[in-house]
């Protein structure tokens, strides 16, 4: 094997891995509504549009929704700042900057959580891991690819269904009619994927274009819930299902007596041995070595069982703590 081919197997091997880890990222971060907010970095406080960025992310937020752009200047830091100043518990404002040599795009100061990328590549995937929705507001070049990307994703089904709203009709239109009239008459692209993006021009629009999304995700939610839980209910039923039928044979094993004889049986080979020390060397006439050891006040010679200890041994039947002990166990999963 050549170095170029060995380098090519060790790439597949690490994007393979990385796959994997994506897929595990997406179940386990999956637990919350987000949406993501793309736009231009360049619009000011003062633009009309970064003001409608704003509210869109603020009615969000108030939703309970979180809120990812790509934390930096711009349309990105009103959103996220939007979010901030929402101050809605539980609500986070994501940013995935880039970390790329020669781009002097500084990360906003508005993030609750920072993801820095030194790639577009991994930047979009991560965005579309996170979110539910997409909101695409005017922007250049980098907002179209964005767009786009989302685009061929669900053209494609390699990411769930998803809103994908153009937030601005005069800046949008324009586009949409092009692929109305050029690029779907010349059947480069089907009916069916116009029907995943929809152009709104208000913030209101904007959420109430979100809120189905998010209304089937926390219905989702709930059945998930309901599910576990009724796992959990059925897993303690069966633990004490377990702890019961095994109940009956404990108390019988230590009804017949066997643990008791056998505390009996000690008992009595210790009181033997006890008796038979006293009665070998009443005069003290043995040899040191030949006696039994002498012991401290208060210590026992290790290895010797007296009566009195035996007789104090008590067994105390199981089976009922054990039961009670399993069933807090289990009912503290729930």
């Amino acid at each position: 094997m050549s170095a170029r081919d060995d380098l090519r197997q060790r790439m597949a091997s690490v994007i393979d891995e990385y796959l994997r880890l994506d897929k595990a990222l997406r179940q386990a971060e999956g637990h919350h509504f987000r949406v993501c907010i793309f736009g231009s970095a360049r619009l000011q406080p003062e633009d009309t549009i970064y003001k409608c960025v704003y509210e869109v992310s603020s009615q969000l937020a108030q939703l309970g929704i979180d809120i990812v752009t790509g934390g930096g200047p711009g349309l990105m830091e009103a959103a996220n700042r939007a979010v901030r100043d929402a101050q809605v518990k539980r609500v986070r404002s994501y940013g995935l900057p880039l970390d790329v040599p020669g781009i002097q795009e500084v990360a906003n100061p508005h993030l609750d959580i920072k993801s820095m990328h030194q790639k577009f590549s991994s930047r979009l995937d991560e965005f579309m891991r996170l979110t539910h929705g997409v909101i695409v507001a005017p922007g250049g070049i980098g907002t179209v690819l964005e767009l786009y990307y989302v685009w061929q994703l669900l053209q494609l089904a390699m990411v769930e269904p998803r809103p994908v709203v153009l937030l601005g009709k005069d800046f949008w239109e324009g586009l949409v009619r092009w692929m109305n009239e050029t690029v779907l008459k010349e059947r480069l692209i089907s009916p069916v994927d116009m029907t995943y993006i929809r152009i709104v021009d208000t913030p209101e629009e904007a959420v109430e274009a979100i809120l189905p999304a998010f209304e089937s995700f926390k219905e989702r939610r709930r059945e998930e819930k309901a599910a576990l839980k009724q796992a959990r209910v059925a897993t303690l039923q069966k633990v004490e299902e377990e702890v019961e039928s095994a109940g009956p044979a404990l108390e019988d094993a230590d009804e017949t007596g066997e643990i008791q004889e056998k505390v009996k049986e000690i008992s009595g080979s210790a009181h033997a041995t006890s008796a038979g020390n006293g009665a070998a060397d009443p005069e003290g006439t043995m040899p040191a070595s030949s006696k039994s050891p002498k012991r401290r006040k208060g210590l026992k010679p290790a290895g010797i069982v007296t009566p009195v200890d035996a007789a104090n041994a008590t067994i105390r039947p199981p089976a009922p703590p054990l039961i009670r002990r399993r069933r807090k166990r289990a009912a503290r999963r729930l």
